[in-house]
């Protein structure tokens, strides 16, 4: 995708002038990319297994475009199909008891400690999303919340948001941890989760399980230099409301 970029200075840093420059958004660093197909345009699409095909062609036609991610692991079919069944089996399980909002706050919280840009900004957008739907299926809750602001505070500092309850505090407070320093989950943070915050085994263990799975996919991301879509930038938000004369 080709971008008009404004570049330059003269007479000063106070001085801009606005030279138009044209650039490719990148998938990933240039070590790589040449091994990962592009798009269902791509000539080495047809190639692919007839599974990774469906894939991609179902994601796009869900998002109306491919997220990095996939294309990132067309180059590797089996890491492909194990990457995306665990990723589908922790993320969009209905029936555990996180919310998928609040899967999405801990891919949010422990994606930005490990500085992996992809994950932050992609399941920002998620966040956003999920957020917004939550709040409009709770009979009785507030539909001007500012649902567009949740994966800025999550990802920035989560303690300082007023958008989430203390008890999704904890659960990311839990959460990085782990991610930080995982030699020294004990036993005891596990029983205060249960018995003071009431989160089941089950949930417990989801907690646990998608800090552990984003903490390779960030690093993923990382040794690839996987870059967003421009897409997600935009997926969730809304203008501001005009201000009060």
């Amino acid at each position: 995708m080709m971008r008009r970029l404004l570049l330059n200075t003269r007479n000063g840093p106070n001085h801009i002038e606005r030279n138009v420059r044209f650039f490719s958004a990148p998938i990933c660093n240039s070590f790589f990319e040449d091994l990962m197909v592009k798009g269902t345009s791509d000539p080495r699409f047809s190639k692919l297994p007839t599974d990774i095909q469906e894939k991609l062609l179902e994601v796009q036609n869900k998002s109306q475009f491919i997220p990095n991610i996939f294309l990132g692991l067309t180059h590797r079919p089996n890491e492909f199909r194990a990457f995306f069944n665990y990723y589908d089996a922790l993320m969009n399980e209905t029936t555990s008891e996180l919310t998928l909002y609040e899967k999405e706050m801990i891919v949010c919280a422990t994606s930005a400690h490990n500085k992996c840009l992809y994950c932050v900004v992609a399941h920002g957008a998620l966040l956003r999303v999920y957020f917004k739907k939550f709040l409009t299926q709770k009979p009785g809750t507030d539909q001007q919340v500012p649902y567009n602001i949740i994966a800025d505070q999550v990802s920035n500092d989560f303690h300082k948001s007023y958008l989430i309850d203390k008890k999704q505090t904890k659960m990311l407070d839990y959460a990085l941890l782990l991610c930080k320093e995982p030699h020294l989950v004990k036993t005891q943070h596990l029983v205060e989760l249960k018995e003071e915050y009431k989160f089941s085994r089950d949930a417990i263990w989801d907690i646990g399980a998608i800090t552990s799975f984003f903490a390779a996919s960030n690093r993923l991301a990382h040794m690839s230099g996987l870059m967003p879509n421009e897409e997600f930038y935009e997926i969730g938000r809304k203008p501001l409301p005009p201000k009060k004369q």
